[in-house]
């Protein structure tokens, strides 16, 4: 059974494990991106197949599906989410929209249109998150978003969410939207201020769609052999330097974790073949 919900659709489907792999479909999937099949982390789509944060596994290897917002090498390093936070100084609301909710909507409605300034296509703002502050500014939830329209008068965008809202807002209330951090994936540009998400184990062409690794056994790209992982005693976590190549740390300091080594070491030869854990 299967029902339209503002270009979703929400339908009941068996999972099954199809030698070793198998996908979790997001809630309320677009329509026409129904898709179960067994997912293919080792090439790419020119056409999307599923909807964008879906999830799949092989064996315990857990992936997500991926916009490539720029080339993709495949060479081993961690990709990272390009989209700018809506408040970033010079970039306010480039990849995403801080400000009013455009229109009142009731307790339980599960579509809200938000006074978004930039024109957005259809499902920009899929698998993000929309963020709604109550008037005194308090409380606040934070609701997946399944789906949103192109944008209409004045570029208000609707947004269309997974779950209805806890109160009703009313025009003004102050909100969040966010995109998908799988939405705009990309190698990283070494600014030291980007959230590491995963790895491909391909090269991607700018606008496909592929599979990014989030967790499980991998091998990621060094930074050095005398900074792996495990070349000192006591020293196992993974760190990923600014280019998206892996290191050790003795804390987590000022690094973003990765996960940990595997296997055996000895003095002065680590290695980075580790357990990822970025999903």
């Amino acid at each position: 059974m299967a029902t339209e919900k503002g270009g979703t659709i929400r339908t009941n489907y068996d999972l099954r494990n199809q030698n070793g792999g198998a996908v979790w479909l997001p809630p309320n999937p677009s329509a026409g991106l129904n898709n179960i099949a067994r997912p293919t982390p080792y090439s790419a789509d020119s056409v999307q197949k599923y909807p964008v944060g879906t999830i799949g596994f092989l064996g315990e290897k857990k992936f997500a599906y991926c916009y490539a917002g720029a080339a993709i090498l495949g060479n081993s390093r961690l990709l990272v989410d390009s989209n700018h936070i809506p408040s970033a100084s010079g970039l306010t609301d480039t990849d995403g929209f801080e400000g009013y909710v455009y229109e009142a909507a009731a307790a339980g409605a599960t579509t809200v249109v938000i006074e978004d300034g930039t024109d957005r296509v259809k499902d920009y703002y899929q698998d993000g998150e929309f963020t709604i502050f109550n008037a005194d500014g308090v409380r606040s939830c934070v609701i997946r978003i399944a789906a949103s329209d192109v944008a209409t008068s004045v570029n208000n965008v609707t947004l269309y969410l997974d779950e209805g809202l806890p109160w009703a807002i009313v025009e003004h209330d102050w909100c969040d939207a966010y995109r998908s951090p799988y939405s705009n994936v990309t190698q990283p540009a070494s600014t030291h201020f980007e959230a590491f998400i995963g790895r491909a184990h391909c090269a991607v062409t700018s606008g496909y769609w592929f599979w990014a690794q989030i967790a499980g056994r991998t091998w990621l790209a060094q930074y050095g052999d005398s900074s792996n992982p495990g070349y000192t005693a006591d020293y196992r976590d993974v760190f990923a330097w600014f280019d998206g190549t892996v290191k050790v740390g003795a804390t987590a300091g000022a690094l973003q974790r990765v996960g940990y080594a595997l296997g055996t070491s000895i003095a002065t030869t680590g290695d980075t073949y580790c357990m990822m854990q970025l999903g």
